[in-house]
């Protein structure tokens, strides 16, 4: 893939901070409200159970803030696409010096350092994935103790569609980081000859 499709694909990756919004809306949102006619199932759990499921509820919904705030990640990979495309016309134009700051920049500033963006990468994955997890859990919980009715009127709702989209988004972040650092290393090499 080349520097400008890698820029385009950093373009077209969805919003987390909207992906979250659109999750909690259709997942979280849904279970929390208790004076909601149609989900006066909680009402119908013993004690233990509803206080079970406000505490993976609870720590989903610490989780999302978590997610959300990872859109930073979406702008660093914008700034990265900006900054190799850059270092690429220096390189080519044989400006040594100001290739030297860009390089510099991405492997040393304390904010555009390519390493801390990989690890936010990962970290931020291991995040959704614990997301996930608690939402299979909550679901879990949920199918013991309702009804086939309610628990059919649960999962019509479309959170799923919502979790699978901060999965790829995720997925995404991880394949444009990688192109993105293949290009770095290829420019730099060929800058160094």
């Amino acid at each position: 893939m080349n520097l400008q499709e890698v820029k385009k694909e950093v373009r077209e990756l969805p919003n987390v901070e909207q992906a979250i919004v659109q999750f909690q809306e259709h997942w979280i949102k849904p279970i929390r409200t208790n004076g909601n006619y149609r989900f006066s199932f909680l009402e119908k759990m013993d004690v233990k159970t509803q206080k079970e499921l406000k505490q993976k509820l609870a720590d989903s919904q610490a989780l999302c803030k978590e997610i959300k705030s990872s859109q930073a990640i979406h702008d660093k990979l914008s700034q990265y696409s900006r900054y190799l495309v850059e270092l690429k016309l220096t390189s080519f134009r044989g400006d040594e010096k100001k290739s030297r700051v860009l390089t510099n920049q991405l492997l040393q500033d304390d904010h555009l350092r390519l390493s801390n963006t990989i690890a936010e990468i990962k970290n931020n994955e291991g995040k959704v994935q614990a997301l996930e997890q608690k939402y299979h859990e909550v679901n879990a919980l949920l199918e013991k103790h309702l009804s086939l009715e309610e628990t059919l009127f649960l999962m019509e709702l479309p959170h799923y569609k919502y979790l699978k989209n901060l999965l790829k988004i995720t997925e995404k972040q991880k394949m444009i980081m990688r192109d993105l650092g293949h290009h770095f290393v290829s420019i730099t090499q060929k800058g160094s000859r």
